[in-house]
């Protein structure tokens, strides 16, 4: 018995310690974590980072934020590189901001002000980085964790839920690691509950480190409910690489390009059956065309116009030996590419596999320019794209296009003249008036770099205005050019 009693207490006793341990980390690392205020917006997103002897929880937790004026807002934290702080975020809780000084500010856990500007980002991963104006002197940095997360691992979300919570934490466990978030690969799941406002905001493990960056809950596609228990955050390896790009490459993320366009279709097939009722219903059912993606068409002068020309149709089956099932995964492993190397593509047609080399160029502003070109040309009829205007622009006379009216719903109008010029303001997609991306638009660069997102939704929608007028229409296209058949797109 009293060896059981001696056991008991010295559980006890380590569960009070650890409980202690976790206390003293996460009070530690309370300066590094920031909310994010937008102060300044726009309609369309831009396409794409000393205290007393009072504890850290008590001057964080001893008044609220003053946020009188903050349109948007969300967490973040702060990292530093060669010598400079940074405030690392997502990209959706600042990509409204206007561009014009004193629109970004952020909160330190004292709860002082700091103008902020966005030194660049990237909309696919959803990353933004920030400089602070001015450097606080109460505040700490963290670091990105450089090895692997372990399933049942416990983690720590920290940031600003719904915007009236600062400094909350949210503990849990890692609970699946290379998961998928709207074709966006390397996310970790954890069941540290997030909400809105905690978007941007570090996961800690144990030691303070951080292991992702809080992105997004899952949401039950039947119900539209978050899951509290489903939540990613884009892992700390992947987040590094990508903040480091942003910060050596004039705010950009380097990537690979060889001049690729692959599909993959499906096609909804609408039948009609009765009902244990006996009344007539229609049912729709998706049926896939092709199993794996396949190469639809090359982009002109780029490393694969000669090597892959006679390849047109043929099925994608594996890239460096990686066997693709479908685009997200052809996505991952383009992803990994760097320019300048080679990769190797395995295709097949009526049962017969080819290997082709090919070495890797630079994705950059004119690719961009012809994937926007080529993209918008093969997809509709009568089509003059316009270079003679300082915003991107066209002639055209198609079928497929659509005005906003007073409701915001969208009303047929298939009337275009060819005589007159359109400006391309917005590009992205729009599935209904709730889901929605829309980017900001001024070069077909800006049009190509869109369409890579919204193409892997099988659509790309433009808002257009007509020269001499100020009315926004929507320009959609699906790009199957079929309403029955989703099809996949994607350029690299």
């Amino acid at each position: 018995m009293k060896n059981l009693l001696l056991i008991a207490i010295s559980f006890v006793l380590q569960l009070s310690s650890f409980g202690q341990t976790n206390s003293d980390m996460l009070e530690g690392i309370l300066p590094s974590v920031v909310t994010v205020g937008v102060y300044k917006t726009q309609v369309l997103k831009q396409i794409l980072g000393a205290r007393g002897d009072a504890s850290v929880s008590e001057v964080a937790y001893r008044k609220a934020l003053n946020m009188a004026g903050v349109q948007t807002s969300g967490s973040g934290f702060i990292i530093q590189k060669k010598g400079k702080l940074y405030v690392i975020t997502n990209a959706h809780v600042i990509e409204n901001a206007a561009t014009e000084s004193g629109s970004i500010k952020i909160f330190t856990f004292d709860r002082q002000q700091y103008e902020a500007t966005l030194i660049g980002g990237d909309n696919f991963y959803d990353i933004a980085v920030l400089e602070i104006q001015q450097s606080p002197s109460n505040i700490k940095s963290v670091q990105f964790r450089n090895t692997e997360t372990r399933i049942g691992e416990t983690v720590f979300a920290v940031g600003n839920p719904l915007g009236r919570h600062p400094y909350s934490v949210m503990n849990g466990i890692i609970s699946a690691k290379n998961r998928i978030i709207s074709n966006r690969p390397g996310y970790l799941q954890s069941s540290a509950t997030l909400s809105g406002g905690n978007s941007g905001g570090p996961l800690f493990d144990l030691k303070g480190n951080v292991v992702g960056i809080n992105t997004a809950t899952g949401v039950d596609q039947n119900t539209r409910l978050a899951q509290s228990q489903i939540n990613y955050a884009l892992n700390a390896q992947t987040a590094d690489k990508i903040v480091n790009d942003i910060l050596e490459n004039n705010g950009r993320v380097v990537r690979a390009f060889i001049g690729i366009e692959l599909i993959q279709r499906s096609q909804s097939i609408k039948q009609e059956k009765i009902s244990l009722s006996g009344e007539l219903e229609e049912e729709t059912s998706i049926v896939t065309i092709d199993k794996r993606p396949v190469l639809y068409s090359l982009v002109e002068n780029s490393p694969a116009t000669k090597i892959l020309s006679d390849y047109i149709g043929f099925t994608l089956e594996k890239i460096n030996n990686e066997s693709i099932e479908n685009i997200s995964e052809a996505l991952i492993e383009f992803e990994k590419m760097t320019p300048n190397t080679n990769i190797t593509l395995t295709l097949s047609n009526e049962g017969v596999s080819k290997t082709v080399t090919i070495k890797t160029g630079l994705l950059d502003t004119k690719v961009l320019e012809n994937i926007a070109i080529k993209a918008i040309t093969s997809r509709l009829d009568k089509i003059e794209i316009n270079r003679n205007e300082e915003q991107p622009a066209f002639s055209i006379r198609s079928k497929g296009v659509y005005s906003f009216n007073k409701f915001g719903k969208f009303q047929p109008q298939n009337t275009y003249s060819s005589t007159d010029t359109y400006y391309m303001m917005a590009g992205g997609y729009v599935m209904n008036e709730a889901e929605k991306e829309l980017y900001s638009i001024k070069t077909f660069a800006d049009v190509g770099a869109a369409l890579r997102i919204s193409s892997l939704l099988g659509v790309f929608d433009i808002v257009v205005v007509k020269k001499g007028t100020e009315k926004p229409e929507l320009l959609h296209l699906n790009l199957s050019g079929k309403e029955d058949i989703f099809q996949q797109t994607l350029w690299n």
